[in-house]
């Protein structure tokens, strides 16, 4: 639902901030 759509765009920033990072 709303939450697994939220978690899912967090998730998706969070990875792409730390590949950045990286």
């Amino acid at each position: 639902m709303l939450k697994k759509w939220l978690i899912q765009l967090v998730y998706h920033l969070f990875v792409q901030f730390h590949r950045g990072h990286h």
